[in-house]
């Protein structure tokens, strides 16, 4: 005798294929810090220029906004080149009054 709660089996549903579980890439997500170079050219832009990665720079209007793409270039950049050599270490800038 059935139970009372038990649905009755339907055999013509079509049977579901069994999925495998998708493949999970980790990416290992570092903090690193950049040294930027900042200057204003003569059209008033606000250009930045990273030390560390050859070619990566940008412009803005503002500081805000240039730090602003400063890291999303600094983003493009590593997605590009995920791996790199830094061959120089920044020291730091000075005035020097002539």
């Amino acid at each position: 005798m059935a139970e009372p709660d038990a649905k009755p089996i339907n055999t013509r549903e079509p049977q579901r294929a069994k999925l495998r579980k998708p493949y999970i890439l980790l990416h290992i997500i570092i903090n690193m810090d950049f040294n930027i170079v900042i200057e204003k050219d003569e059209d008033g832009w606000f250009v930045s220029e990273v030390v560390e990665l050859p070619g990566c720079h940008t412009q803005a209007k503002s500081m805000d906004e240039l730090i602003e793409r400063t890291r999303e270039a600094i983003e493009l950049y590593l997605e590009e080149m995920p791996v790199f050599e830094v061959k120089n270490s920044f020291v730091g800038t000075q005035k020097i009054e002539i």
